[in-house]
């Protein structure tokens, strides 16, 4: 994990996680890339600069801009971290995915509001094509941490198990790149079912499909839990109980939407609402099912 992407606005929630990902960066000695897009109403790129002068208002709007990338850029190098800075003129966050691609990015992080319910970015937003398309790990940090300080990743799953064997496979491997992102975070991890109405598993059913997976990481799991809650995200919030140690995490399927335990809707709720980062790392396409006659 040697590249780490910064899409930025200039927000205070997206000063939150160029923050965090120069933390990162420095703990895992890597690089850091801002991205930004700007709208402009002309073809900015081909403006020759004799002409800037016929346009004041959007020569101070993109010196401003680059200025901001500018100054990360400049915060980074002053930690003794590589940095690059890109701004594109018109261009919509779908470009993220193709700068990703082009760089060879490891792990993007994105700022959002707190979990008061405003302006959430996931909810018909450009972060949620983000983390729908991008096939690498996306960390969604909050305005309103106080500070980074991760030392749990606790992974938020019913662990499937009850489709066919290479919807298993491929849920497996998506928790194998968890637990690698774990490990360079120096994470504990912890499993954790939430058991609703809607969703009821008896506990003994539960605790085998979590065995399964506690054997993928070859014990290195810390805790395996099982906890009972009117929803997901009441589940969630009892079990982390106020804690600022802990990246809560999903693995989704990319267009089809997050994780088939629960609606994509519903996710993004979890998402927004928790206080704590909160990680989606993108499984392969499941295979269709073949019809039995």
């Amino acid at each position: 994990m040697k590249k780490l992407l910064v899409p930025t606005d200039f927000s205070s929630c997206a000063n939150k996680a160029a923050q965090v990902a120069l933390e990162l960066a420095k703990k895992l000695e890597a690089e850091v890339h801002f991205l930004h897009f700007t709208a402009i109403p002309i073809d900015w790129v081909n403006l020759e600069n004799h002409q800037e002068k016929m346009y004041p208002d959007i020569t101070k709007k993109v010196r401003n801009r680059q200025q901001k990338l500018n100054e990360l850029v400049q915060k980074a190098e002053r930690m003794g971290l590589p940095a690059y800075s890109y701004i594109g003129y018109n261009e919509g966050y779908s470009n993220v995915i193709s700068y990703v691609e082009d760089h060879q990015i490891d792990l993007v992080i994105m700022g959002s509001h707190g979990a008061s319910g405003l302006k959430e970015i996931f909810l018909g937003s450009n972060a949620q094509k983000i983390i729908r398309l991008s096939d690498i790990p996306v960390l969604v940090v909050k305005e309103d941490t106080p500070h980074f300080n991760a030392l749990k990743m606790v992974v938020v799953s019913d662990f499937l198990g009850e489709l066919n064997q290479d919807f298993d496979d491929v849920a497996q491997q998506g928790f194998k790149k968890l637990l690698e992102m774990a490990e360079k975070l120096e994470l504990s991890v912890h499993l954790l079912y939430v058991n609703t109405p809607a969703n009821f598993i008896s506990s003994k059913v539960m605790l085998s499909r979590m065995a399964d997976y506690e054997s993928i990481a070859e014990d290195t799991i810390a805790s395996s839990t099982i906890i009972n809650a009117n929803s997901i995200e009441c589940g969630i919030k009892d079990y982390l109980g106020g804690d600022d140690e802990s990246i809560v995490a999903m693995m989704t399927h990319g267009e089809q939407g997050f994780s088939r335990w629960v609606s994509g809707s519903k996710v993004e709720a979890i998402a927004n609402h928790l206080s704590s980062p909160f990680l989606s790392i993108k499984m392969q396409e499941v295979p269709e099912l073949e019809e039995v006659d």
